[in-house]
């Protein structure tokens, strides 16, 4: 022990003996470390726990499917989720549905999400309020006592965390619903936004093609995920064929809850990050190992002294060993540091809504990696140089002066020169994957997606049941409500209509035309349904290929009339003009009076989907998106909205405002994340490789010196010399970018999924980050070249 701490206390003044080398070690290590103790807090969360639940690994999530129609993950329909809960004996089968709900009664309405759940649902995820109980059976069924469980933060914010939070009162939609209880702290299901669960109270009669149920289960005691999803196909067969107007083709998935949460995608992409912050600490690492190469030529002359004295090999190893490892403590401490910078970044740019977000902590298990990655790292970096140094020619080094400082020999320039090689290219195999990805990104983002983004504005309201029961009341709302949105200066248009594109809202039906009228109802084809005012087009700048658009006589009594797409029209009608031809769904017909362009809704990734739109005025709902096309700034928009919306009724929330673009933004989240943070870590790994280049470039430059001298005392021109040290340097970085090449192709495909129609070994990306890594590897080399021109060669031979 006394000849550890001897050695500890050797390696901080031999640290101090030379600063800006373990300065720059230390940062080097730092910046690694941050970026994998960050990722790591975030997959801890995600992946390497188990969720937060009783025997979670039996819990799973259970949907319908249909391959025919290239549905995987579908809803459950309220009727087919009773038959599945009631038949089923391997699985206790909860079900929810989710949704926001307004909540008036305070001084401001506020617009909160929430879920109506079955009555078994917290037995299913083992769940026990804080205080007061869980809903009842008797509850869960029409007529059933108005009740409401909270979440714990909506408990302290509401209630200030006090008791008599149960009983009191809540006006949800309208309606006043007693508090019956309060969730723990740590229960955040499905998302850590939900703060309102009431009862779901479902109807056996309800419609069987209604698929909007999210359906969880217990796998029970005896039983195993394999078996329940086995007797679930089973029984959805038996549906299927027992009603095959609706069911007919319907299948079902079964997953564990953290499969179904962290899906494949999810889990690749992961494991893509994971790989990325590992070669930035080994670019760092290389770095380091450089430095240590550097200063073990200043100091071969005392190692030399020491081993003649008496110190073993193993001993000397030893203490070097000890010096990077009191080196990696001290980079890791610092890389905590930056890794609370990093975590707090990489929550601000995840979706709010993303699953068990809450949980990305630095804590103990985020300590205990940091300690082994620093350890791990210390060792990686300081066993060559270490070896190397113990290795002296005792000799050569003892006669030497010791003026030079150089090791000498060739052996430690061809391991800088593998290092700074290793360096270029994992810095090339990030930068061409960030690359990719970026590429990917923007040529979603930059599709066109068949409405103009710029200067919109977008919001939701929901009128409550209670107080807008009839649908002329909901009518007469919406029209005054267009008419004095229109009005506010510096609003050039106004649309409403129950989904907006990149939200995920709206809802899709089978429907007949002329030619599939005979078809049976599982065989019909399906298309999305909007339903929008008449200037919903002109907000949105939806360009219109036939017909026309809406008008204020499209109301109810007119005749219904519809307008769809061209892909819709394109897929019944080919060429031809489908105006005045009629469509049909939900037991109405409708004309067809227009047909306007295609939108993207669900992004540049996928096509877009075939559309029927209905006037508002003829089938109007309660829930309602707006979009404002204006000149003016959000914050000049919202505050006499805010104001004309409470005029009209003062319990009545705006909530989700945003902007288009930020709407867009927040759609592509999962590949905007993956393009930034692969971004960055490319940008830390190509700053950490050029300063490997021009250190190690530096150094030669520096052992060289008697050697230029002499060669430009007998004759040899600046030029030749700036040659000579950058042939050298363009050797190495030619010799790199070809390792991070045969990498890279290797790498990329795993991108795949990610790309978005970006080939994932793209030609321009390969090339063009080649080019640029390449380039910047021969400017870190010419610096110290131009620097070695100017030697003078007297002084240089008086250093020899």
């Amino acid at each position: 022990m006394d000849r550890l701490f001897a050695d500890i206390r050797f390696a901080l003044f031999s640290m101090a003996r030379a600063p800006l080398i373990f300065v720059l070690a230390i940062v080097s290590l730092a910046v690694g470390v941050a970026a994998n103790t960050t990722i790591f807090s975030a997959l801890d969360a995600f992946l390497f726990r188990p969720l937060p639940y009783e025997n979670a690994e039996r819990i799973v999530r259970v949907w319908s499917n249909n391959p025919s129609k290239d549905w995987d993950h579908l809803s459950l329909s309220v009727p087919d989720y009773l038959d599945l809960r009631d038949r089923s004996r391997t699985v206790d089968l909860a079900a929810w549905a989710g949704g926001s709900m307004n909540v008036s009664g305070g001084e401001t309405p506020e617009r909160l999400q929430g879920s109506r759940v079955t009555h078994n649902f917290f037995r299913v995820m083992a769940v026990a309020p804080r205080i007061g109980r869980v809903f009842t059976p008797e509850e869960d069924v029409k007529g059933g006592a108005k009740v409401v469980l909270i979440s714990h933060s909506l408990w302290q914010r509401r209630f200030a965390g006090e008791p008599r939070a149960l009983g009191a009162t809540l006006l949800l939609n309208g309606e006043s619903h007693t508090v019956i209880g309060v969730l723990p702290a740590d229960f955040h299901f499905p998302n850590a936004e939900t703060e309102i669960f009431t009862p779901l109270r479902p109807v056996a009669s309800d419609d069987r093609g209604s698929h909007f149920l999210s359906a969880i289960g217990r796998v029970r005691a005896g039983a195993t995920v394999d078996g329940a999803s086995t007797e679930i196909a089973s029984i959805t067969a038996t549906l299927a064929s027992e009603h095959a107007a609706t069911n007919e083709g319907v299948g079902s998935l079964v997953q564990r809850l953290d499969r179904a949460m962290f899906d494949t995608t999810f889990r690749t992409a992961s494991a893509i990050c994971m790989v990325a912050v590992i070669f930035v600490l080994l670019i760092a690492c290389s770095n380091i190992a450089n430095l240590l190469l550097a200063r073990a030529a200043t100091r071969e002359r005392e190692i030399a002294l020491r081993t003649v004295l008496g110190a073993g090999r193993w001993r000397v190893i030893g203490q070097l060993l000890t010096e990077s490892l009191v080196l990696a403590l001290m980079g890791g401490a610092l890389g905590w540091v930056l890794s609370i910078w990093g975590v707090k970044g990489l929550i601000a740019i995840m979706p709010a809504d993303f699953p068990m977000v809450e949980r990305i902590a630095l804590d103990n298990r985020a300590l205990l990696f940091t300690l082994a990655v620093s350890l791990l790292a210390g060792l990686t970096f300081g066993l060559a140089p270490a070896l190397h140094a113990a290795r002296p020619d005792l000799g050569s080094v003892l006669r030497d002066s010791g003026t030079r400082g150089a090791i000498g020999g060739g052996r430690a320039g061809r391991m800088r020169s593998a290092f700074v090689i290793a360096e270029i290219g994992l810095a090339l195999v990030l930068l061409i994957c960030a690359g990719l990805l970026i590429k990917g990104y923007h040529k979603a983002t930059d599709t066109r997606l068949g409405f103009a983004t710029d200067h919109l504005a977008t919001m939701r309201i929901t009128l409550p049941e209670t107080a807008y029961q009839d649908t002329l009341r909901i009518i007469a709302f919406q029209d005054q409500l267009v008419s004095r949105l229109a009005s506010i200066p510096g609003v050039t248009s106004v649309g409403v209509a129950n989904a907006l594109p990149m939200t995920g809202w709206g809802y899709g039906v089978s429907y007949t035309t002329p030619d599939t009228r005979t078809l049976p109802d599982a065989k019909r084809p399906s298309a999305e349904v909007r339903m929008i005012s008449p200037g919903f087009f002109d907000a949105m700048k939806i360009e219109k290929k036939r017909g026309r658009f809406f008008g204020a006589g499209d109301r109810q009594g007119a005749v219904p009339v519809a307008i769809v797409n061209t892909a819709l029209a394109r897929k019944h009608w080919k060429d031809a003009d489908p105006t005045g031809a009629q469509i049909g769904f939900e037991d109405v017909t409708y004309e067809i009076v227009g047909v306007v362009d295609e939108v993207l809704e669900y992004g540049g990734t996928e096509d877009a989907p075939e559309m029927i739109y209905i006037p508002l005025a003829q089938r109007p709902v309660r829930s309602v998106a707006i979009a404002l096309r204006t000149d003016l700034a959000m914050s000049s928009v919202l505050p006499p909205l805010r104001d004309l919306i409470k005029g009209m009724d003062p319990n009545l929330p705006v909530y989700e405002m945003a902007t288009m673009e930020q709407l867009i933004k927040d759609w592509d989240g999962g590949d905007r994340i993956m393009a930034q943070l692969l971004g960055i870590f490319a940008g830390i790994a190509l700053m950490l490789a050029v300063l490997g280049v021009y250190g190690v470039m530096a150094y030669n430059v520096a052992q060289r010196t008697a050697e230029v001298g002499i060669r430009m005392a007998i004759g040899a021109q600046s030029g030749d010399i700036l040659k000579l040290i950058v042939r050298h340097g363009a050797t190495l970085a030619g010799i790199g970018v070809l390792a991070g090449l045969v990498i890279s192709l290797s790498v990329s495909r795993f991108l795949a999924a990610f790309l978005n129609g970006v080939s994932p070994f793209d030609v321009q990306t390969f090339a063009t980050f080649s080019v640029i890594l390449f380039v910047v590897g021969v400017v870190a080399s010419y610096i110290p070249a131009r620097r070695a021109t100017r030697v003078d060669p007297l002084t240089a031979l008086r250093m020899e």
